[in-house]
């Protein structure tokens, strides 16, 4: 009785763990922050809810910043008085450390937002933020099918010079190594095919002096890729400014209201009258200095700096060439 016993339990154990791979394979990567932490940085206002006809968006906000600088006084005014929720995610220390572990709490923000409405989200990032939301629609296959657009803004999807330039003494932060021009995270970004379902759409100006150069700094292939400058030529929008510039935002609605991504076609030249968003607190921008103080301290701090690039995490390795990029 002892061995047949053995040989269930065996049995039994080893059904488990197949199907705990299984389980993770389909959902990605398993996240190795603790829950509570997570669940501490994720945020809904209260008409996130399943009997609500709104969708859901999730605000993904880049370095040195929090939710409040970046959103509260543009996108989280603004995006309700046109029909839709919104949730934020906390990003840990100012989103200034290791990209790897500001995307966990990202994919569990998303988690979280969708089953608290009960249907599919949307997700928005601005600058670190868009190349965080692009990331985690990749590499985790559940955040895919529960989400019908991507929508970056400014996001230094291919990296942006000025981390090269940080990084020209041979030493750097470690988030100043990922978002290099060159480097695995942004060949691993590229190289990782788009998943169906959700539209792509990156944004961004060709005067940013954060993300640059641009086009090419934003470009994401497969993705609907859109200067502001394609509909107002002569629009002199920066990096920060895009949190509140008008035309960008008509693009991001036009984006959450179709199912193909943003379309230059379908909006009006006369959205180039316009400056600021609707709903746009001039006088509360000043929430988003603190930011700015965050991305130059949080980038030039001796003390965080590393000799090279940290590695990529197991599951993002095999798209981290950026020579196979280079043939594509």
């Amino acid at each position: 009785m002892i061995r047949p016993a053995v040989t269930f339990f065996t049995s039994f154990f080893m059904l488990l763990i197949s199907s705990s791979f299984s389980f993770a394979a389909e959902s990605g990567p398993l996240l190795t922050i603790p829950e509570d932490e997570l669940a501490a940085a994720a945020w809904c206002d209260p008409s996130v809810a399943p009997g609500s006809n709104k969708q859901t968006v999730l605000l993904i906000h880049g370095t040195g910043s929090t939710p409040d600088e970046s959103w509260g006084w543009g996108y989280q005014n603004a995006l309700p008085k046109d029909g839709f929720a919104v949730c934020t995610v906390t990003l840990p220390e100012r989103a200034v450390g290791d990209i790897s572990i500001s995307v966990q709490y990202a994919v569990y923000a998303a988690r979280y937002a969708f089953e608290k409405s009960g249907h599919k989200i949307a997700l928005i990032g601005h600058s670190q933020g868009g190349f965080i939301a692009v990331w985690i629609a990749k590499f985790w296959p559940d955040i895919a099918k529960k989400t019908t657009d991507v929508i970056s803004l400014a996001g230094p999807v291919q990296g942006t010079r000025m981390a090269n330039t940080i990084c020209t003494i041979g030493s750097c932060t470690p988030l100043t190594w990922q978002l290099a021009i060159g480097s695995e995270y942004t060949a691993a970004l590229v190289n990782k095919p788009l998943p169906e379902g959700p539209a792509f759409t990156s944004i961004g100006s060709r005067f940013d002096g954060v993300v640059f150069p641009q086009p090419l700094a934003s470009a994401l292939p497969g993705a609907a890729n859109i200067m502001v400058q394609k509909i107002c030529p002569l629009r002199a929008v920066e990096h920060g400014l895009l949190l509140i510039d008008a035309v960008a935002y008509q693009l991001v609605l036009d984006a959450l209201r179709h199912k193909d991504g943003a379309r230059v076609s379908r909006l009006a030249t006369s959205v180039c009258e316009h400056r600021a968003l609707p709903g746009a607190d001039l006088k509360a921008a000043t929430r988003f200095m603190p930011t700015l103080t965050g991305v130059a301290v949080g980038l030039t701090d001796v003390k965080l700096f590393v000799p090279k690039e940290p590695p990529l995490p197991d599951y993002a390795e095999p798209f981290g060439n950026p020579g196979y990029r280079a043939q594509n």
